[in-house]
């Protein structure tokens, strides 16, 4: 009975062992991201997030069919970059769109936004780790308003 105790507890304290190590082995990237806030221009327009999903200045503005051009800043507390735009195989920005919305991507934090019908909408913004496929800031829910299409008047 005690060789049986001594085998547990070794085992015990091998599982322990591999744990800590797989712990402290752990592959971190050389960057570890430092965003405290997001900032969302459009045109003249920008919209900011912070770290708990509070936004401020928005919502963002759409006419429906037309396409309009957003860039998204991740900056730190002391609203510097992060300098992802160096990092760009490893970070970009992902938008999860409700139906009706698309985003079509111009750069790792660019693209544009298109309604195709007037209303209220509610678009994700996350920044994206790639490689590790998960987000390291958000998603949150950012507001857009899109506004009816211009109509063309002949006289």
């Amino acid at each position: 009975m005690l060789q049986l105790s001594r085998h547990a507890r070794r085992a015990a304290l091998l599982v322990l062992s591999a744990f800590a190590l797989a712990a402290c082995s752990d592959d971190k990237d050389d960057h570890e991201v430092e965003v405290d806030f997001m900032r969302i221009t459009a045109g003249a327009q920008q919209v900011m997030v912070n770290s708990t999903g509070a936004v401020t200045g928005g919502p963002l503005t759409l006419q429906a069919g037309v396409a309009r051009s957003i860039t998204v800043d991740f900056l730190k507390a002391d609203m510097t970059s992060d300098a992802l735009e160096d990092e760009a195989d490893e970070f970009q920005v992902a938008l999860t769109l409700p139906a009706g919305v698309t985003f079509t991507r111009t750069g790792p934090f660019a693209g544009t936004l298109t309604a195709s019908a007037a209303g209220s909408y509610n678009v994700s913004f996350a920044l994206l780790h790639v490689e590790e496929n998960h987000e390291d800031f958000g998603p949150f829910a950012v507001p857009v308003s899109v506004s009816a299409a211009a109509v063309a008047v002949q006289r």
